[in-house]
């Protein structure tokens, strides 16, 4: 049997119902759309109809369909588990933050491994134009009021909480009082650029803001933080809408354009709870096993009448903990025919070992913790309970090639929201027109290994490819053990001996060579003529000093 339900719409909104109805049905009969048979509200597809080529108009025109975001006035319902949804999972993200040793140590394993990294600024093109940009960017970089390192540990809070919203504050760059906050420059070109780039924390997100097709317009930020307190130290007192405009934001994972990404914690959630669950368990089953389980014994017509004796006592009975003041005092009555006591106290404890061990079981949920975000290998000669062993070198060594290439993802994916949205906002600011924009750019997380780099190096040579000498690939490897770096004039001297294929030899100046025993003359067609005088005497070494050359008279 069907059971029709009636909905009953306030008097104020039934008009407008009905007139958005008719007004449906008209539009589905004129462009020979589909529509439903009930003649109170009909679904009309406002899509093109099906089978029939588009036309170019329709091809340019906007979305016709959405991302298909769970959201509801701008709050995100995309989460099943209900402990996950909203503010509850910056919570609970927090307090894995901040109790999981497996957490923290994966975490400051990333922050520090990303600190490292060396950031560039690549121009987009030849043109002096492009090398302007490309020093303009790269000095916007290191003229904020907060380091780009500690701005990149800012943006990386996206990895454990999903996302990370940051706003874009300018500054016109002028010298000034440096006492005076974010008022001040190292440069006096009165040029725009940034004075920092602060997070919005994610505790103070209230709701976002969408177009029709589901696009992110911007952020509501709400002046309270978990638990609705009032953030201090600050004079917002209501929400602010921050628009994307004026905004970066950064998403470690992203699905239907959800502006709240994806955390790494989410995954790592459910063994963490158990692990969480399972340590308290062992906590107090070891308490018990010291401190033993107490058990009290007192009349029975005490226990029968529910008196303040027996309540006194099961709270003592409870209360009971090991400790510098433990103490109890118990009454010396005895049965006077028996003459045993009416009260008496005493701790049981447990024999022999437990048939259940916690450790094992906490061991592989933590390890799951840190496979949840491939970072496993840092179990790496820890052994194991259980007669798990702590795995081979090779196999954890691939694991951490693993580990640094999702690093080295999630660095791409920092620079490429800067290239897409910061660099061309700043650059337009600025009045730059370029074909191709300067790129924000990083090196590589992971510093190859110097053994298994020399013998690359090694067997390349072996092999016949010409590798040394070579100026740009000695300072790389230089880099990568740790060594100083070639000068500017041994740069010179060694491409002078043996110059780079395909880097022009820098020009030396004029009299860095010159022969006490040269002279130059002028000749008539001004063409400067050279005289060349006896050889110079050989240097203490016994290699020929260098002389200039040129056309000799």
């Amino acid at each position: 049997m069907t059971k029709r339900l009636t909905l009953r719409l306030p008097d104020e909104l039934a008009p407008l119902v009905k007139q958005f109805a008719s007004e449906a049905r008209e539009i589905a009969k004129k462009d020979g759309l589909s529509y439903g048979t009930s003649p109170s509200f009909p679904s009309a597809l406002l899509g093109p109809k099906a089978g029939e080529p588009l036309t170019e108009a329709e091809m340019t025109k906007s979305e016709v369909g959405i991302t298909g975001l769970l959201q509801t006035g701008g709050f995100i319902f995309e989460e099943f588990e209900p402990h996950l949804r909203g503010d509850k999972a910056l919570q609970i993200y927090l307090e894995m933050i901040s109790n999981s040793p497996v957490v923290q140590s994966v975490m400051f394993a990333i922050d520090m491994m990303m600190r490292q990294v060396e950031w560039r600024v690549g121009q987009g093109g030849e043109t002096p134009e492009d090398i302007k940009a490309r020093d303009f960017v790269a000095s916007c970089m290191d003229d904020m009021s907060h380091s780009w390192t500690d701005t990149l540990s800012e943006i990386l809070s996206m990895l454990w909480f999903g996302f990370s919203y940051h706003e874009i504050v300018y500054k016109v760059r002028q010298k000034g009082n440096p006492l005076t906050p974010g008022a001040t420059s190292k440069y006096d070109d009165g040029m725009i650029g940034w004075r920092k780039i602060p997070v919005r924390a994610q505790i103070t997100r209230w709701r976002w803001e969408f177009d029709e097709a589901g696009g992110i317009r911007g952020m509501w930020q709400a002046p309270w933080g978990l638990g609705g307190g009032i953030t201090s130290g600050t004079q917002l007192r209501s929400p602010v809408f921050i628009p994307i405009e004026k905004a970066l934001l950064f998403r470690p994972r992203m699905s239907k354009n959800n502006p709240e990404g994806w955390s790494l914690l989410r995954s790592a959630y459910r063994p963490w709870f158990y692990a969480k669950r399972l340590e308290e368990i062992e906590a107090i089953g070891m308490d018990r096993d010291l401190a033993g389980y107490p058990v009290g014994k007192i009349p029975a017509e005490h226990i029968v009448n529910n008196t303040a004796t027996y309540q006194a006592w099961k709270l003592a009975m409870r209360n009971i903990r090991r400790g510098e003041q433990e103490a109890l005092v118990v009454p010396s009555d005895v049965d006077a025919e028996s003459k045993a006591p009416l009260y008496s106290l005493e701790l049981l404890s447990a024999t022999g070992r437990r048939k259940v061990d916690c450790g094992p079981a906490i061991e592989r949920y933590n390890r799951l913790i840190a496979m949840t975000m491939l970072a496993d290998f840092l179990f790496l000669g820890q052994g194991g309970q259980g007669g798990r062993g702590g795995g081979s070198f090779a196999l954890v060594s691939n694991r951490a090639d693993l580990f640094g290439l999702a690093l080295n993802a999630i660095l791409d994916s920092v620079a490429e929201v800067f290239n897409r949205h910061a660099i061309p906002r700043l650059l337009a600011l600025n009045g730059f027109a370029l074909d191709s924009l300067p790129e924000i750019k990083h090196d590589e997380v992971e510093v190859p290994d110097i053994e298994q780099l020399s013998l690359a190096l090694k067997n390349l040579a072996a092999a016949g490819m010409p590798i040394f000498p070579d100026v740009d690939l000695e300072n790389r490897v230089r880099a990568y053990m740790g060594l100083p770096e070639l000068s500017e004039d041994e740069v010179h001297e060694r491409r002078q001996v043996d110059p780079t294929p395909g880097v022009p030899l820098p020009q030396p100046p004029a009299d860095l060579y010159a022969d006490p025993n040269t002279v130059t003359l002028g000749s008539p067609n001004g063409t400067p003529a050279t005289v060349q005088g006896p050889p110079p005497k050989p240097a203490g070494n016994g290699t020929p000093a260098p002389r200039a050359t040129g056309a000799s008279t």
